[in-house]
């Protein structure tokens, strides 16, 4: 437990790279153990950031790309847990007409989605699938 005489507060001014000065509010605490001052930034947290329990996903990657050219509107966002059947999102021309829309085969994790909405399905620079990808998916195993 920190004392509030144990704390000095100032004003530390330093040079911001784009050659700006900028003041940042600098708290020196005094410990209570021999050694060195410890300096607090504040807005800083002292200690280990909590990190949440890890678990590991396993399935089957999915890619979902266009047959053809159009305009990609997306109806989901990476991290989201998709159902089997849900809606992933809809091609369009150029004036909006639905050219086709697209479902999740499986209950998947979006791993991510193309968001430029610009598909040219028959651009593939060197074999790539970079213009016509719409979502890459994990597909969870049963």
């Amino acid at each position: 437990m920190v004392e509030k005489n144990d704390v000095e507060a100032r004003i530390v001014i330093r040079e911001h790279h784009s050659d700006e000065l900028i003041e940042l509010p600098v708290a020196r605490v005094q410990g209570t153990n021999p050694g060195p001052q410890q300096t607090v930034m504040s807005g800083r947290q002292t200690g280990e950031p909590a990190r949440p329990e890890q678990e590991t996903l396993r399935g089957r990657r999915s890619q979902f790309n266009a047959e053809m050219s159009g305009v990609w509107h997306p109806a989901v966002n990476e991290g989201d847990i998709v159902e089997r059947c849900q809606h992933l999102g809809r091609l369009t021309d150029y004036f909006g007409n639905t050219l086709r829309e697209y479902h999740s085969p499986a209950r998947s994790l979006v791993l991510y989605y193309w968001s430029n909405p610009a598909i040219n399905a028959e651009l593939q620079p060197h074999g790539y699938d970079w213009h016509s990808g719409l979502v890459s998916a994990l597909e969870f195993e049963d």
